[in-house]
């Protein structure tokens, strides 16, 4: 089955719901305290026809919860017109390279709150069984009343029955865009008028759907097809207080979670030092929060209690007081009956939080306060604080692997050689006085004086010992920041993905630095990439070792993955 690009169109605009909410954007207008835009792109999340989504809108919108399912928002112009020509050339361009090998375009709405994934399904395999250049569902008014529903639609006379038009569209060309705009802009004018569109269109005289689809293939020189659909959800939208009464009505409550007993823990230094900036942040991969930023982790703390309160979470707080504490207090949340434990830091946090939780049936959430915070990358967790109490208000989980590296647990990835050595100088001292920049000091001091020795694996039962300079192995994909290393990676598939880079001279280094950086560097060809369950790493050359960015050991060292280890909320 084909895979399509989803472009939803969410832009401000003051309506019949800024005079009853006082909301200029509404798709951020919460639905059971969930905002209507959220609701629409889970929907489509969960469709295994949909490959790509582009959001057109404002910068509130990166605030939602959604958005990490999201490829692009792309901010909004002066009119529909102009934003669909927006999101269209983005996917085009961008994505594709101007290429035509894909599927064409999905067009729906940010307020379409009672789509779900069946109803989308059904409608995107009539789109590719019609073959298609323009595909359009309408819903007769009969089907309301067969429903039981009293939805106030816009209705267009069409021979004896009158038809209301739907959230979803398909536009298969960017020329059927061009070719069309004059009247999509005389459409949108003529919005409540459903005369005046059928007489936009050259339709005015049409009796049935099918006189309407050669009218309009012959005006475009395209093939147009026209869908009645039995599904009242496709038809409706929220335009007006009566609409979100009804949505209030017939959605039911998201948040579904069944924690009972719930507790945060921690770390009251993480993410502190010196910050950096915006443009530094983007260029090392870096998310931060644009919209909740507090002085203390106290603060945090506080707000995320009261979100969770507001989800019918009640939780205490406690924080670590030095290293390992947290892997204390995981321990007695098990041996005492907790559900929920949320890791509220960096990955530091994380890593010692799941050490205390491997092997139980308690639920790891975590609120991302650190400064990398890969592991939240990882999950396509939210950077923002109340979108992140929502994935775990969700009652959503997963359970995932986990690698042991000489007993140590660990989340995201475990390395020996140059970076662990980075991690081992730069000392807690460094880390609280720079912050992140710590690494980049240590690590460019370090480069020209460190002792690159080669390093030996064993990969599995292989006989063949392989040789490095620098080895991560890694239970996801990412390496510090958004940088990817490893494209293979899966936290549910059973294997640890290990990188063994091969050369020491300088232009390597940089070469794989570029790499991480580009997201690549697993398909350079002087690296070895291997998928396996277990690595030996011998003692030769003593090499400093590190599990989730955290100094561990010097080498020998035993890593092997475990699978399906820990529960942990999505």
């Amino acid at each position: 089955m084909k895979k399509y690009n989803l472009i939803i169109l969410a832009m401000e605009e003051k309506g019949p719901l800024y005079d009853e909410y006082g909301c200029t954007n509404k798709a951020l207008l919460p639905i059971h305290g969930k905002p209507m835009l959220d609701w629409v792109v889970e929907a489509f999340r969960k469709s295994e026809y949909i490959d790509n989504i582009i959001v057109i809108g404002s910068d509130e919108l990166d605030q939602l919860s959604s958005m990490r399912y999201v490829r692009k928002r792309i901010m909004s112009g002066l009119n529909v017109v102009q934003n669909l020509i927006h999101g269209i050339t983005y996917v085009k361009t961008s994505i594709y390279q101007n290429a035509d090998n894909h599927n064409g375009y999905l067009i729906s709405f940010c307020d379409a709150v009672f789509l779900n994934t069946e109803v989308i399904n059904e409608t995107i395999k009539n789109i590719s069984n019609s073959n298609s250049d323009l595909v359009f569902h309408y819903v007769e008014k009969e089907t309301f009343k067969k429903h039981g529903l009293t939805a106030q639609r816009t209705y267009i006379p069409i021979g004896k029955k009158n038809y209301t038009g739907t959230a979803i569209y398909y536009i298969k060309k960017f020329s059927l865009v061009s070719n069309f705009l004059e009247d999509l802009s005389q459409m949108r004018q003529n919005r409540k008028d459903p005369k005046g569109i059928l007489k936009v269109l050259g339709c005015a005289d049409s009796q049935s759907f099918f006189e309407i689809e050669s009218v309009l293939s012959k005006k475009i020189s395209a093939k147009v097809k026209i869908f009645e659909s039995l599904h009242p959800e496709i038809g409706m939208d929220v335009a007006k207080p009566s609409d979100v009464e009804l949505a209030k009505k017939l959605l039911s409550n998201p948040w579904k979670h069944n924690y009972k007993k719930a507790k945060i823990i921690y770390n009251p230094q993480a993410g502190q030092g010196l910050q950096l900036s915006p443009v530094f942040k983007n260029l090392l991969g870096i998310k931060y929060r644009k919209f909740e930023v507090h002085e203390s982790k106290e603060e945090y703390i506080k707000k995320i209690k009261e979100y969770l309160s507001n989800y019918n979470i009640s939780v205490e707080a406690t924080p670590t007081k030095e290293a390992g504490h947290a892997t204390v207090l995981a321990k007695e949340c098990v041996a005492e009956g907790f559900d929920l434990v949320i890791a509220a830091g960096g990955d530091g946090t994380v890593n010692e939080i799941i050490n205390g939780l491997v092997g139980s049936d308690v639920t790891l959430g975590v609120i991302p306060l650190g400064t990398a915070n890969v592991f939240g990358i990882e999950i396509k967790l939210p950077i923002e604080i109340k979108a992140a109490c929502q994935v775990i208000a969700s009652g959503e989980t997963r359970v995932i692997d986990l690698g042991r590296a000489n007993g140590r647990y660990f989340v995201c990835m475990a390395g020996v050689g140059f970076d662990a050595h980075i991690l081992k100088k730069a000392d807690s001292k460094l880390k609280k006085m720079y912050g992140a920049l710590a690494y980049g000091i240590v690590g460019i001091t370090q480069l020209f004086t460190y002792k690159f020795h080669q390093i030996v694996i064993k990969i599995d039962d292989q006989p063949i010992r392989r040789k490095g300079y620098f080895v991560v192995i890694g239970n996801g994909k990412y390496y510090g920041g958004d940088m990817m290393f490893a494209s293979k990676a899966d936290l549910t598939d059973g294997y640890l993905d290990v990188c063994i880079f091969k050369y020491r001279n300088l232009f390597s280094v940089f070469n794989y630095l570029f790499g991480f950086h580009k997201g690549n560097i697993d398909k350079h060809l002087d690296i070895e990439y291997f998928q396996c369950k277990k690595v030996e790493i011998f003692k030769k050359g003593n090499h400093p070792v590190h599990v989730d960015a955290e100094y561990l050991c010097e080498t020998p060292v035993s890593i092997e993955v475990c699978p399906a280890s820990l529960k942990v909320a999505v």
